[in-house]
């Protein structure tokens, strides 16, 4: 197929390269095509570019709330351009405009650990959108299975399913901040670091995204369950946080907490 000569003896592929080039790259071969005056094309080409930044921005700001909240409009706003100059976004879906922030905000000193970790929630929290369908574990299925056929039992978790450690209160922030328009002030976020981390759970389950502080027993369970634990190994694992009675009852409601979820995606049995 011959390709349509536009201008100058390029092809429109090559003109909307060159376009590409001058609002990604700062690179300028377009701008004799569009002008003979290099001032006057890049007046008119600058349009395209500030609306491109001005629409990364408000993308981010959207995704990224609490964290342009604790940063501020003009920190947040100086922070993304030069996210955006540092990672080119080709991809014609403004879903992934996001996906490098969280590695460029690892940049030593770039931003506090504090809005570091509330970032990291918030594009894990983001993240739970972009999910496949899923077939859950039922408990008419758990049912089912026999008596002796439990201790080789291994649950299968859904993929959707993130742990996550935090030592700022960033899920609670986010909550404030997003959910009931509060504003974190300097003080509060001054005192707000723990030494001993917090865990949670994020997932995607019955057509909506969740979370969850856990508890250090069920941190013990979710990591057994992880490395493909068989049932009767989750149970000994717990053996570290409660005695040997306690043990039957307590895993039988936490497996029903479990399927309500939508935790547990099937079953294999590793006799299989």
């Amino acid at each position: 197929m011959n390709k349509v000569i536009i201008k100058n003896g390029l092809s429109l592929e090559q003109l909307q390269g060159q376009f590409s080039d001058y609002i990604l790259c700062d690179q300028r071969a377009i701008c004799m095509v569009v002008d003979a005056s290099q001032q006057k094309a890049e007046i008119g080409l600058d349009i395209y570019r500030n609306g491109y930044y001005l629409r990364f921005l408000e993308i981010l700001g959207d995704d990224y709330a609490a964290l342009r909240e604790l940063l501020g409009w003009d920190q947040f706003d100086a922070l993304i351009h030069r996210y955006i100059k540092q990672h080119t976004m080709r991809s014609p879906c403004v879903a992934y405009v996001g996906y490098q922030l969280i590695n460029f905000l690892r940049q030593p000193d770039l931003v506090e650990p504090l809005c570091l970790e509330m970032a990291v929630f918030e594009r894990a929290f983001l993240n739970l959108w972009y999910t496949p369908l899923l077939t859950l574990l039922t408990k008419e299925k758990l049912q089912q299975i026999k008596p002796e056929d439990w201790i080789a039992l291994r649950f299968t978790l859904q993929p959707t399913l993130q742990h996550i450690r935090f030592h700022y209160p960033v899920v609670q922030w986010w909550a404030r901040i997003v959910e009931q328009n509060e504003t974190i002030h300097k003080d509060e976020q001054a005192e707000s670091y723990c030494e001993q981390a917090t865990d949670w759970a994020l997932w995607f389950a019955h057509g909506k995204p969740h979370y969850r502080q856990l508890l250090p027993e069920e941190v013990i369970v979710l990591q057994a369950l992880q490395q493909g634990a068989s049932f009767g190994e989750v149970c000994e694992s717990l053996l570290q946080v409660m005695d040997e009675q306690t043990i039957p009852t307590w895993i039988g409601d936490y497996l029903q907490r479990l399927i309500r979820d939508g935790w547990l995606q099937d079953l294999t049995d590793s006799k299989k």
